[in-house]
Formats: structure tokens, sequence, C-alpha cells
């Protein structure tokens, strides 16, 4: 595997060494820079961050002994009676490969993709480097990833030093990995799905054009971690493709009635274990409630529709990836949550996307206002926000060039 420490210059290992122990308030007489390599001194940091984080009430606690608690585990390995079936499609399927818009997509039905991780050439990686701790340790074990954000900064520790910490707690709520920015090459040894490409939020809102997926994130978890209840954000659906372990999933359609499925405003310092333990046994029979239930296995990946609530509980060490998106197909009702509930993004969204890809906005407006929201108007008014953008744009890069010009002059 790569060494971390290795690959900085020096500059960069005097600055980080600055900003570690600036952040974490280390005194000096603890850590004699002088007789320590540098080395020793991020490992000692990175353990008292790790520390740090798993110490936290909502992470310390064990109040139920669930890890070690054979009935729950034994029940949480077996499926009970969905109220809606979930569809396996194979990679090779012509609903996959040609339909999976227009008849999965489009009609929000989440499903299960199974064979692409494993016979697509552009998994190669993942198949070989991510089978399980031990290899993706081997390869990846010095890169530091994301624990924890602490107030919209994130807390990063080596990979090797998480997966110690995973294989040893017996939390009822293990932290939980979730690295957003992914090293190019974690990015090289996965594909994105070929029907999720034409991802509409990553062609228009990211900084920059280097092709860094915008939502995605690799997650990596011990048994008993996973996502509370809680649905995607800002009109996305996702992706989820387990490389290992084994994870169970409850999913709700859009307008379910979050008050009868524990539902708490969102509370992230709920365990995903609770919900399973306390509130599914209340919703399995009842004629009120419509769920989709799933084990998802080593291979397979999850397609969660827009909208969808869902709990996802680790039942094992699992090391997956996931991406949110938006795709054309989506793009009406993702308008609608947007306009709901992020105006300025929605706003932000629209005049970029006019600007590549006005057809879409077009449509989009045309199909608006043939059901009497206004389309029309609001259609005028991303196109007068698409140019004046433009003017704007023009306006700074003649400036600059002016600047340059003036520069030039005065060189010589």
């Amino acid at each position: 595997g790569s060494n971390f420490a290795a690959d900085l210059d020096l500059s960069q290992k005097k600055r980080l060494t600055r900003e570690l122990i600036a952040r974490g308030g280390v005194d000096d007489k603890h850590q004699p820079q002088a007789k320590r390599s540098f080395d020793d001194l991020l490992d000692s940091r990175y353990k008292q961050l790790l520390q740090m984080i798993t110490g936290l009430p909502q992470h310390l606690h064990s109040d139920r002994e669930l890890f070690n608690d054979k009935a729950f585990w034994d029940r949480m390995g077996r499926l009970g009676v969905p109220h809606m079936p979930v569809f396996r499609i194979n990679h090779t399927d012509p609903l996959y490969t040609r339909h999976f818009q227009e008849k999965v997509v489009k009609p929000s039905i989440p499903v299960v993709i199974q064979g692409l991780i494993d016979n697509d050439p552009g998994w190669e990686g993942a198949r070989q480097k991510w089978s399980s701790p031990e290899r993706m340790a081997e390869f990846y074990g010095d890169i530091p990833v994301c624990i924890k954000e602490v107030d919209k900064t994130a807390v990063r520790v080596p990979l090797k030093m998480f997966f110690q910490y995973a294989n040893t707690t017996k939390s009822d709520f293990p932290v939980y990995m979730c690295e957003k920015e992914l090293r190019p090459d974690l990015l090289a040894d996965y594909s994105n799905p070929k029907p999720f490409r034409d991802d509409l939020y990553q062609q228009v809102l990211p900084e920059g054009d280097d092709g860094h997926p915008w939502l995605a994130y690799l997650l990596v978890g011990s048994k008993a971690s996973g996502s509370p209840l809680h649905k995607d954000p800002i009109g996305s659906g996702a992706w989820n493709a387990l490389l290992y372990g084994q994870k169970r999933w409850c999913l709700f359609p859009p307008g379910t009635n979050t008050s009868l499925i524990g539902l708490k405003d969102g509370d992230p310092t709920t365990p995903p274990a609770y919900w399973w333990q306390d509130v599914y046994p209340r919703i399995v029979n009842d004629s009120r409630i419509e769920n989709v239930e799933l084990m998802q296995k080593p291979g397979e990946i999850v397609f969660v529709p827009a909208g969808w609530y869902h709990v996802v509980l680790n039942l094992d060490m699992s090391i997956a990836v996931t991406q949110n998106f938006v795709l054309p197909s989506m793009l009406e009702s993702t308008s609608r949550v947007l306009a709901s509930e992020n105006p300025v993004l929605s706003r932000v969204f629209l005049a970029q996307l006019y600007k590549k890809r006005p057809s879409l906005v077009k449509r989009l407006y045309s199909d608006l206002k043939a059901h009497s929201t206004g389309g029309g108007t609001t259609l005028k008014r991303m196109e007068r926000m698409a140019l004046e953008e433009e003017k704007s744009l023009r306006a700074e890069n003649d400036k600059n060039q002016s600047t340059l010009m003036s520069q030039d002059q005065q060189a010589l």
C-alpha cells in the first residue's frame, strides 16, 4: 500500500504538523517534535482524533448490548414478509440495458442489479482491492478517510486505523465511515453504472470541471453501523454497490406517513439497530404502510428512487460505494422538490442547466405550463438569468484580458 506521510513533501509535512497541533491543542511537551519523526507525530495525532470521535456518547454506549444479542442478529438475518416485492434484474437483461429509464427510474421502482460488479471490466479494481478489509488496507490503509464532520470540518484518520476500530467495537451505534473526497486511484477502481451516467447535478453543479463525482461516497462500517431512516437530499436518487459484507434494507415510497415509520425529524443520533428493534415489529403487519425489504449481498447494486425513505443496517463489516444523481427522466419531480426545499439551489441549478442542456429545461417548463403551473413565465425567467450570467462572464473575461494587456505593456 501507499505511505501517506512519505508521499508528502517537506513543506506539506510542516504545514500539516502545525494544523494537527493547532486543531487539537496538543501540548508541545507531550509532542517533542525534535525527538520524534513526523510519522510518529501524525500517527499519535490520528489516534487522538479517533479516540475523540469514538468516545462521543452516541458512539460509545452499548446500552442494549446488541452486539452479542444472538436472537436479534438471527432475526435480522431473515427477511420478514414484505408488503411490496423487490425486483432483481441482471445487468444483461434488456430491462437494465435498454428500458431502465422508462420502466424503472421514471415509475420510481427500487431494484437490485445483479452481475454488474462481478463481470464489468470497470469494476476490476474494486473486485481485486475492496474484496475484504485486509485487501483494502493493503492497498489504501494509509489514506486518511473521513469518520465524522465536526463544525463542517472533516475529521480523518488512516483507513487501516479505522478498520482496527471497526474490528473491535461493540457499540450499539458504531462510527460509520463516509468519505466524499475520493482519490483518483479509488475512483479508478469502479465505474458508474451506465443507466446513471447522465447525471444532471454532476454536469452543472460541481465547481471546476475535473470530472470528480459530486455526490459519491465510500462507505465502511462494522456490524451494527448503518444509516438511520432518511430520504436522499435535494430530490436525488442513489445507487449503492456492496463489495464486502451484508446489508439489510427497508424502504418506503414517497407519501408514506413518516409518523408511522418512526422518523424522528431525521435524528442522526438514533442507532439504526434500535429502529429495527423498536419500530420494525410494529410496521411489518400494518396495512397502512407499504414497504420494500431486501438483503443486499456482495456484488449487488441497490437502486433507491428519489423520495423513498430508507433505513440500512450493516449485518457485519461492510465496504460499499454509493452515488446520488438526478437523471433527465427525474427532472420534473426534482425541480418541484428543489423549488420547495432549496429555492436558491433551484435557481442556480436550472439556470446552469439551461446553458448546457437548454432543450431539457424548455421541455420541463413546457410540461409545467401545460399543467397550469406557470412554466412559461419561469422559462422566460431562466432565459433571462442565463443571458445575464453569460454577459457577466463575458464582462469579467474582457476585464481580465484588459488587465493582462496592461501588465504586458508595462513590462515592455
